[in-house]
């Protein structure tokens, strides 16, 4: 166990390294803002925060999503890149990690989700930032739907802007409602606890609760602000 950790650590710190020099790097205009330092507190906290769970409790899930989830959040920084196979494929995975975060503020303490619902609300997150998002790719131009100077997108097979810009729209109302429904059985669940149970989650509930309606406010905000393009980290 002590040498997965390390390894995981080591792995964490390249990537981090790498994810700031991206968005150091930056030199066209992006549709993903994080800065080189958040880039590195916000992975390496997840990451180092998964470690931590992964050493105490090396059967409870929390811990392999946290590193799942700050893995991800590095790989949304090859949208920086300037090679257009990095480019595209971390525009396609440039959400996965809000998947991760719902799954662990539905899932907190437990490492498991506990009903149908939290269940059918990951799958259709992950539906969304993978499914939805590679179909939109398909007829997505990067200069028309993307970004200002930013790479070509490869996995472009025919340029289709209303139909690629139909598909988004479709994906930001879903996320909307995505993050809607994990904001309301969160709230359930606090109104299902106990004194004891809620004195435990309240941190992860609550924190939990306003990071999802603030990210809904944000999706819905970029569809309005920006129509052809992609809500920011």
């Amino acid at each position: 166990m002590r040498t997965k950790l390390v390894a995981i650590a080591l792995a964490a710190l390249a990537a981090g390294a790498g994810a700031a020099y991206l968005a150091d790097g930056r030199d066209f205009e992006p549709y993903q803002t994080a800065s080189a330092p958040l880039a590195l507190l916000v992975g390496w906290a997840f990451v180092g925060s998964g470690l931590v769970a992964l050493r105490r409790r090396p059967r409870n899930p929390l811990g392999p999503v946290m590193v799942f989830t700050g893995f991800a959040w590095f790989a949304t920084f090859l949208t920086d890149a300037h090679e257009p196979w990095l480019f595209t494929i971390g525009t396609a995975i440039q959400s996965f990690y809000l998947v991760g975060f719902a799954y662990l503020i539905l899932s907190f303490p437990t490492g498991r989700l506990p009903g149908k619902a939290e269940r059918a609300v990951v799958w259709a997150a992950v539906a969304l930032v993978s499914v939805v998002e590679l179909v939109a790719l398909l007829f997505s131009d990067s200069h028309a739907l993307l970004c200002d100077g930013c790479p070509r997108n490869v996995f472009e097979v025919t340029r289709n802007d209303s139909l690629a810009n139909a598909i988004l729209e479709v994906q930001r109302t879903a996320g909307v409602l995505v993050a809607l429904a994990t904001a309301f059985l969160l709230v359930r669940r606090w109104r299902a606890a106990t004194a004891p149970q809620r004195r435990a989650v309240a941190p992860v509930l609550w924190a939990g609760s306003a990071t999802v309606l603030l990210l809904a406010v944000s999706i819905a905000n970029d569809a309005v602000d920006d129509p052809l393009g992609q809500a920011p980290k």
